[in-house]
């Protein structure tokens, strides 16, 4: 069940997916995984979290 809803979150609109700009995409190594392959989807939430991670790590809230 989780499973399903992590691939429901990352099918959709995601923070640093820029709509029609593949190459900022491919500079970031954020995969479009458009046909649902587990693997792809796997692989774009380990890089958003890392990106994200790069990104707040020295903010303090």
């Amino acid at each position: 069940k989780e499973e399903a809803k992590l691939n429901n979150k990352t099918t959709g609109d995601s923070l640093v997916h820029i709509e029609g700009n593949n190459y900022l995409n491919t500079l970031m190594g954020i995969e479009d995984c458009e046909s649902g392959d587990e693997e792809c989807l796997k692989r774009r939430v380990l890089a958003e979290a890392h990106l994200d991670y790069i990104y707040t790590q020295h903010h303090k809230p």
